[in-house]
């Protein structure tokens, strides 16, 4: 990523949220009309899902809404807890569920709607958020990311070699809510799983954990609700967990898939996750380094 994303951002901290969210649509228009490897990459992603051709006006609404959800993050440490909540709505079922758990709660969540607002409703809201970040490059900028995120409430450990083990033991008998963005792996060590009715690779690390602490698992997906104000729905789907991995990860994808084809404009997957769409041989040395370091664990 650039290095001039990490200023922008900071700038953006200073705009008024509707400001910011109006300046995001309106990058994401223009952005939309290039022909760059992100759009073509969300277009196959989001085509894959889709029974019907889809094309520019698709791409316009998909990256207006991407680029809305970058714009307004920065501003988002300055919300009163009355924006944030009235930007969120959340369903009383799922509500409920999390505020009866005693220990932590896992959230298989997708690249999708506002993820940081929905950590900060649920840190200001439930109970404090735990979740792991990407390493980017620049370094600075995932600086940036973890202070901010730090900022709304959150813990952040980086994606690194064990952090499951650091995680699963750090959340262990908590009141805490960890979201993990899960709808593709980064890890090398992903789970193959149906999705949609095409392979993919997903991370596994939301069904583990959750088999590990025997604790609840749900799967999210977050949608932008119409109109000029800015405002979410989070829909949430609990998943049965019976302590197979891969069964327990195809569940939950197996409940998101819907969720994500009632709005895949709301889909923010800019990175290829199809199995038909991955390097073969740069996917092979990432599972041989996987398998790697679960062997030198």
């Amino acid at each position: 990523m650039s290095r001039a994303l990490t200023p922008l951002f900071k700038l953006l901290s200073h705009v008024h949220p509707s400001l910011g969210a109006a300046l995001g649509r309106g990058s994401g228009v223009v952005g939309s009309l290039l022909n760059s490897e992100s759009k073509r990459r969300l277009l196959a992603n989001h085509q894959r899902l889709s029974e019907r051709k889809l094309g520019q006006e698709h791409a316009r609404r998909a990256f207006s809404s991407y680029f809305e959800m970058f714009a307004q993050s920065p501003s988002l440490p300055n919300w009163s807890d009355e924006r944030i909540f009235e930007a969120v709505e959340v369903s009383d079922d799922f509500r409920r569920q999390v505020l009866n758990e005693d220990g932590p709660v896992i959230v298989a969540m997708t690249h999708s709607g506002n993820w940081d607002l929905a950590g900060v409703y649920a840190a200001r809201q439930w109970r404090p958020v735990v979740t792991v970040a990407e390493v980017l490059k620049p370094r600075e900028l995932y600086d940036y990311f973890v202070e901010a995120r730090t900022a709304l409430g959150m813990k952040i450990f980086p994606a690194k070699h064990g952090v499951f083990n650091e995680l699963r033991e750090y959340v262990r008998g908590k009141r805490v809510i960890v979201p993990l963005l899960a709808d593709r792996d980064i890890s090398g060590s992903g789970i193959e799983v149906d999705f949609g009715g095409e392979k993919a690779l997903v991370a596994a690390g939301p069904a583990a954990l959750a088999g590990q602490l025997n604790a609840p698992l749900f799967a999210a997906y977050m949608v932008r609700l119409p109109g000029k104000k800015t405002r979410y729905r989070l829909d949430a789907r609990r998943v049965a967990i019976t302590g197979d991995v891969e069964a327990d990860t195809q569940a939950w994808v197996s409940a998101l898939v819907p969720l994500i084809q009632s709005s895949l404009v709301d889909w923010h997957m800019m990175q290829p996750l199809f199995v038909a769409d991955l390097d073969a041989k740069r996917l092979e040395r990432a599972r041989e380094r996987a398998r790697r370091l679960e062997g030198e664990a």
